[in-house]
């Protein structure tokens, strides 16, 4: 056998070459010329059977690594080989089975950069992968927990809208669906469960058992109802209006009532009780309506820089003397307290409305009309209040204990004149006094909290401390805020420059201040100052001094026609404090006495004024036919036995001047 010669550090083969130029130098009739020439040799030397001759050339291992050599073999390799690295482990059998199914063997695809496994254990399971499936074929995801079934979804759907596990939400929805279908998103009212998963859960399971079906896990269960958006737990409602509680479940019970055509005479007097219930509970709510909209009218309504709009509550007492990580018993049960009084004042300042903060901090825990003239004599002579130099106040409160005195008044009715100083006083609606002093303490709260998880942060042990912890956490706040409004500018440039969407800007920084409020508590405090104003604390919601400095009070503010009190002061001897207890009071003569109280202030709203036009008055017998009405004053002499059979409505309807 004649060995290759090498000439110009090429290898050539054992029979010599032509003088002609290499083939890439050749041009057109040349090249096709030596093709033709090929094609003879390939004929001649093959016997006529050229593609047996072919492929057994480029199934071995040398004709393999010339075939991969080809461009357009080559691209397509270098496509596969990407995909292959690029997917995981559990999805390389897919693009692996495609090239050894074409034939390439395994040394050649991990010359040519392949990551295989030399165990040839990925080698093997890409020839399972071809055999199963075909060569190719997406990757069947079989890693983890099974499908649940439907059969299986929807009797845990059938089975939790029962009665007796769910019941639904009256006024509370979510959205279900999707955006870009037809029908969109679709409101769906929330569903409650009346027990907990767990047990929901072992009740399902042995109806399934009874039904000899399979069942799931819990945690499949818990799953299921994590996808139901509408499957919640129930949520207690807190600090509601008890009026407003009571005349919802009335003007329910009336439609009921109202729905029944044969109707006792028992039915029939419930029927006026409730009827006059709802009269009572539409007033309530229009004296609320009527607070809040002046109440943001005057907000809205601020021109001037020297007027000002405050407003006023406590928050519950927090606790100090912390530690982040361990609280002993003892502290649970005497922990010490520090009261806090919170104000809102809103102001113009260059025709933009502002909200200024101010977190009033006290060692004195007693909640009085004493703390809190204290506490604005202290506030309204900070800095804040000396440099804006408001001449025209408004005061806003709630209907708590501490607020409605005629000693509170007293003091605001010597804040102001009617002329140079004007000052005005008024109160939300009754069980309405959510305002914006608690949106503020949930802040103080989140702070306060903030500064005790902290265990880098000291421990607060006083007044003083406490300022302290607040007005630094409130600084970090605010610099976070600043941070945040730089970014959100700086990316709101770029995105008006390349037309993308805006970010909107964030809340800005909280203008606030923080002090503590001394009150001397060993002053024995014998006497105080009330302002003399008869029975109209319970009627009247807005109180100010007019332009002849005189007191004058309205049913509600904005109102123009209302009463005028000279300003009389009476020195009143303070009664020893007694501690309130609560009776046990049963629930319907709870109502009842609640609405009596409702009926009897709203009929001196009605004789408030002379000249103010009174309310209509319903009729409550005009339904009643005089058959009825002979049979109602006949109950008089069965009036003993419906007392022993304790009905939960009175009957003395006998007499004739009863007005109910």
């Amino acid at each position: 056998m004649v060995k290759p010669q090498q000439q110009n550090n090429k290898v050539t083969s054992s029979i010599p070459l032509r003088n002609w130029k290499q083939f890439t130098e050749l041009k057109g009739g040349q090249r096709r010329q030596v093709i033709a020439d090929l094609r003879k040799f390939i004929n001649h030397y093959s016997a006529g059977d050229q593609q047996a001759l072919l492929n057994e050339f480029f199934s071995g291992k040398k004709g393999t690594v010339q075939l991969m050599e080809f461009p357009q073999i080559k691209n397509l390799m270098d496509i596969l080989k990407n995909c292959h690295s690029a997917t995981g482990k559990y999805g390389k059998r897919q693009f692996l089975s495609i090239v050894q199914s074409a034939g390439f063997p395994f040394s050649v695809l991990k010359k040519s950069g392949w990551k295989i496994s030399k165990n040839l254990k990925g080698w093997e399971t890409a020839q399972k992968h071809s055999s199963e499936l075909f060569p190719g074929a997406p990757v069947p995801e079989k890693r983890g927990r099974k499908k649940i079934k439907i059969e299986m979804a929807k009797s845990v759907l059938h089975f939790i809208n029962k009665d007796d596990h769910s019941y639904p939400s009256s006024n509370r929805m979510v959205k279900m669906g999707k955006k870009n279908t037809k029908k969109g998103k679709i409101d769906v009212p929330v569903i409650y469960r009346n027990k907990s998963i767990s047990s929901l859960y072992d009740f399902w399971c042995l109806e399934r058992k009874g039904q000899n079906k399979k069942i799931c896990s819990e945690t499949r269960f818990r799953s299921i109802l994590k996808a139901c958006k509408y499957f919640k737990k129930p949520k207690k409602s807190t600090d509601m209006c008890q009026i407003c509680e009571s005349g919802k479940k009335a003007i329910i019970k009336l439609a009921k009532f109202e729905k029944k055509r044969n109707r006792n005479i028992l039915q029939e007097v419930e029927l006026l009780r409730l009827k006059e219930v709802k009269v009572l509970f539409e007033e309530h709510k229009k004296l609320v309506e009527k607070q809040k909209a002046a109440f943001n009218e005057q907000i809205t309504n601020i021109g001037s820089s020297k007027q000002a709009v405050l407003v006023m509550d406590f928050k519950q007492n927090l606790k100090i003397n912390q530690n982040h990580s361990v609280e002993i018993g003892k502290e649970w049960y005497k922990s010490s307290q520090r009261t806090v009084f919170g104000l809102v004042v809103y102001y113009n300042e260059d025709g933009i409305i502002k909200k200024y903060f101010i977190d009033t901090f006290s060692l004195c825990i007693t909640h009085d009309s004493a703390f809190v003239i204290n506490a604005l004599e202290q506030v309204l002579s900070t800095d804040f209040f000396v440099l804006k130099n408001f001449n025209n106040v408004s005061f806003w409160m709630d209907n708590g204990p501490h607020f409605k005195t005629c000693e509170l008044m007293g003091y605001f009715s010597k804040l102001g004149d009617g002329k140079k100083k004007k000052v005005e006083w008024n109160f939300f609606g009754e069980y309405h006094g959510k305002n914006p002093c608690d949106t503020r303490f949930s802040e103080i709260s989140s702070m306060y909290n903030a500064h005790i998880n902290n265990q880098n942060n000291f421990i607060v042990k006083d007044t003083i401390d406490l300022v302290e912890a607040i007005s630094t956490q409130q600084k970090i706040l605010n610099e976070r805020r600043e941070n945040e409004i730089k970014n959100i500018l700086e990316y709101n440039e770029k995105a008006k420059k390349e037309n993308k969407k805006q970010k909107p800007l964030p809340k800005p920084p909280v203008l606030s201040s923080q002090l503590e409020i001394f009150i001397d508590e060993e002053k024995e405090i014998t006497h105080k100052n009330i302002l003399v104003i008869k029975n109209v604390k319970s009627v009247c919601y807005s109180f100010k001094i007019n332009e002849n400095n005189k007191v004058c009070s309205y049913i509600h503010t904005g109102d123009k026609k209302g009463k005028i009190w000279e300003k009389k002061y009476l020195n009143v001897r303070v009664k020893e404090k007694r501690k309130r207890t609560t009776p046990l009071v049963d629930d319907q003569q709870e109502e009842k006495e609640l609405w009596d109280a409702q009926k009897k202030k709203f009929s001196k709203i009605n004789n408030f004024l002379e000249n103010q036009p009174q309310i209509e008055e319903v009729d409550l017998y005009s339904e009643i036919t005089p058959k009825k009405r002979r049979r109602i004053i006949k109950l008089t002499e069965k009036e003993k036995n419906y007392k022993k059979r304790d009905y939960p409505i009175s009957l003395y309807l006998a007499d004739e001047d009863y007005d109910p």
